[in-house]
């Protein structure tokens, strides 16, 4: 179902999706989930094309052209503020770069510019994040896409 609008200021249109899982490697955070989720509409391909191979996913936002970042080391700068996917765990993290075939120039030519382990003491999980240039998302997309239907390429 595609929700237009949305209850909270400065909300990205989004989409509500149904999980295709309960319940990822007994993490709290995903078990406590209701059966739908709010995905950012422009990422809304990405994510269901690492659910259907089987790739979970924990928090994810499609970026945000307009607005700046004010924290970290690219604060102060041009840059804007990126997008990013969140993965539960180092193994979906894994699974993932499985999928792209571990190709690091790839996803940095194709708009991904961090990834970083979240600690498990201040996060309450031991993810991975994703980010990437809010304007390469369709690029990160067909990226993804090539590598996990090589026939995609070829047509």
């Amino acid at each position: 179902m595609k929700v237009t609008g949305s209850q909270a200021k400065d909300k990205h249109p989004y989409v509500l999706l149904e999980l295709p899982y309960s319940d990822v490697g007994g993490d709290a955070l995903l078990e406590s989930r209701t059966e739908s989720i709010e995905i950012d509409e422009r990422i809304v391909p990405l994510i269901r094309l690492l659910w259907s191979r089987g790739i979970e996913t924990l928090c994810s936002c499609q970026g945000d052209p307009d607005k700046k970042i004010t924290k970290g080391k690219l604060a102060g700068g041009t840059a804007r503020h990126g997008g990013y996917v969140g993965f539960p765990d180092r193994s979906a993290f894994r699974r993932f770069m499985g999928l792209v075939t571990y190709d690091f120039a790839g996803l940095t030519e194709n708009g991904v510019f961090e990834i970083y382990f979240h600690d498990m003491a201040r996060h309450h999980h031991e993810g991975v994040t994703m980010r990437f240039d809010h304007p390469r998302l369709d690029d990160l997309i067909a990226f993804v896409r090539r590598h996990a239907d090589p026939l995609v390429a070829v047509t």
